[in-house]
């Protein structure tokens, strides 16, 4: 794919990347529970998990290569599943409840603690935030210490395309208002 000139980017709209620390390692049992199953003439990745979960998984994959429609990069297809606790939204609360399932994969964080802290720094009254960068300084002061939060003032998704790629390879994480 063609790279994007930084020139051609116009303000459209803010995205919140957050870049955090890889996860751990797996555990020599997690290693084995995780192996490839070459069996077939494909490799694929055992699933294991919530039942419900791994049915719409290989549903996806069916899907996708059914359709030829899956994200490539040097010749290799991924589909990446990370397992998030659902959680209900209470009030206009939905960019604090994105925020904190975000939170959540690197440490515990609840939607009310994220409401009092939005809510002292007069961020909010009752939950919603209307600016990226409001939702930007919050994910810094909850989030700093483990990842590196950036407010990107601009249309990525279809401006640049290949950077959004090469920030989520990367383990970065997007909120899109």
């Amino acid at each position: 794919m063609k790279r994007c000139s930084p020139v051609k980017i116009t303000p459209v709209m803010d995205s919140l990347c957050i870049r955090c620390s890889p996860p751990p390692p797996l555990s020599p049992e997690r290693m084995e529970q995780s192996r490839l199953d070459v069996t077939s003439s494909r490799p694929r990745a055992q699933l294991s998990g919530d039942p419900r979960v791994v049915q719409y998984l290989k549903f996806l994959v069916e899907e996708v290569n059914s359709k030829k429609k899956i994200w490539q990069c040097a010749e290799t297809s991924f589909i990446m599943y990370v397992d998030i606790q659902p959680q209900l939204q209470v009030g206009p609360t939905c960019g604090l409840l994105a925020l904190s399932l975000v939170a959540n994969l690197v440490r515990p964080t609840t939607v009310n603690k994220l409401l009092h802290i939005a809510q002292a720094k007069g961020f909010t009254k009752q939950g919603e935030i209307f600016s990226a960068l409001n939702m930007s300084l919050l994910a810094e002061e909850v989030l700093g210490e483990y990842c590196d939060v950036r407010l990107h003032q601009h249309d990525m998704l279809s401006c640049c395309p290949d950077s959004v790629w090469d920030l989520l390879l990367s383990h970065n994480i997007f909120l899109v208002p």
